[in-house]
């Protein structure tokens, strides 16, 4: 979603991944990060993700644009992943 040469300010992806990327995998093959960056972003997705799982099968409702993004590729975070 973030255009190549723009700076990413990895506090502002960390609060919200899903408005700079449109799936996990452009995480991981984005130059500008380094490992421990794709690690943080990648958990901090995934947390966000079944945060609203949680809600929403507790009838809250939660972003929905961020579950389906994450939810739709089978992304495992093992170390190997990142690497």
């Amino acid at each position: 979603m973030t255009a190549p040469g723009t700076r990413i300010l990895i506090d502002d992806v960390l609060m919200d991944p899903s408005r700079y990327f449109s799936h996990p995998g452009e995480v991981l093959e984005d130059v500008r990060l380094n490992r421990e960056q794709k690690r943080r972003i990648l958990r901090s997705w995934a947390l966000d993700a079944e945060l609203i799982d949680e809600a929403e099968s507790e009838n809250m409702r939660g972003r929905p644009e961020i579950v389906p993004n994450f939810a739709k590729h089978d992304w495992r975070f093992s170390n190997s992943t990142v690497e």
